[in-house]
């Protein structure tokens, strides 16, 4: 027996295992650090592109939200395939964000996908795609499946629709997308919350691009704007320039700008800003049939999301007004 020759693990199997002494002196095994390989697609043998999630900022324990953030989503898909990639897990929601076409640092990732398959997954200004568990914990592990992969079946890129692709060229994306690596990060407390405006629940069987556009094109200017800017007012979250440019919520530290006692020329510019608000409220209050006190609990999401945008502007009047107030009583004090 001695003199047959011994099976030898195969070395990638001796690398995983190491063999360490514990505490009673025993040897036990231990598996070593995984090394960092690309995924292969085990369809057609490629590397599979994923998410760098390094830029991302991961939230410090006791901060974590029950909402986490999916990167890398093909174009096509909707929640019956997020819902098959948390097998095992149940999101209670979920959800899209209003667009806003610019980088979040908190929400996106910094690298492009490469360009042979760039036009087959959602930007980071297309499809901001939210999945909310019942507590921080089951969160957690919805992050575990991070660089997990989908099978997936390529359609068309989203800018050539109409057109046939050659042969050659869907041969290609076929093998590029046979499946997909999809990126999970969990947001912080604080920011889910200055979000928590702006998310449109997903119906069953719509996908994320196509649902986006429906809803937008029915939301009255300025409802986004309102709500990302709010958002932005919470917690310094990055926006576009389009909204910023209507300037319908004023900086919470902009009532130290006028020192007491406020000047007239203060006192004027607030009172504008005032009415400007109530104008703008009543269009959007106008625009909107059967809205009422109960619209931002809506199953309809333009009467929520107006709702909402008018709730911002009924609490921007009221800090607004309660400045003015105090300035008239302490010029009558002084009279």
């Amino acid at each position: 027996l001695d003199s047959l020759p011994q099976q030898q693990e195969p070395p990638h199997k001796r690398a995983r295992l190491s063999i360490t002494p514990n505490a009673s002196g025993t040897r036990a095994r231990k598996r070593a650090p995984r090394i960092a390989q690309s995924r292969k697609s085990p369809s057609t043998k490629e590397s599979i592109w994923t998410p760098d999630l390094s830029s991302i900022p991961v939230p410090p324990k006791g901060s974590q939200s029950t909402y986490v953030k999916l990167h890398g989503l093909p174009i096509g898909c909707t929640t019956h395939h997020i819902k098959r990639f948390f097998t095992g897990l149940v999101p209670e929601r979920i959800v899209l964000l209003l667009s806003n076409r610019i980088e979040i640092p908190e929400l996106d990732v910094a690298e492009d996908p490469p360009e042979t398959i760039a036009d087959f997954l959602y930007t980071n200004y297309q499809g901001r795609v939210l999945a909310k568990f019942d507590s921080p914990l089951a969160a957690g592990l919805a992050v575990g499946r991070s660089g997990e992969t989908i099978p997936w079946n390529p359609l068309q890129p989203r800018n050539g629709e109409d057109k046939e692709q050659p042969p050659a060229q869907a041969e290609r994306s076929t093998k590029s997308l046979g499946a997909v690596s999809i990126g999970v990060t969990q947001l912080s407390k604080e920011v889910a919350a200055s979000l928590s405006y702006l998310l449109v629940d997903i119906p069953q069987g719509q996908t994320f691009e196509s649902f986006s556009s429906s809803i937008e094109s029915k939301l009255q200017h300025p409802v986004r704007e309102i709500l990302w800017a709010n958002a932005a007012r919470d917690c310094g979250i990055a926006v576009e320039s389009n909204i910023k440019r209507v300037n319908l919520l004023l900086p919470k530290d902009e009532d130290t700008k006028y020192n007491n006692p406020m000047s007239l020329a203060g006192y004027r510019s607030y009172a504008q800003h005032y009415n400007r608000l109530i104008g703008v409220q009543e269009n959007l209050l106008s625009s909107v049939q059967h809205i009422g006190d109960d619209g931002v609990e809506s199953s309809d999401s333009v009467i929520r999301l107006t709702s909402l945008a008018c709730k911002v502007l009924d609490d921007e009047k009221d800090r607004i007004g309660i400045l003015l107030y105090q300035v008239r009583a302490a010029k009558r004090l002084d009279s």
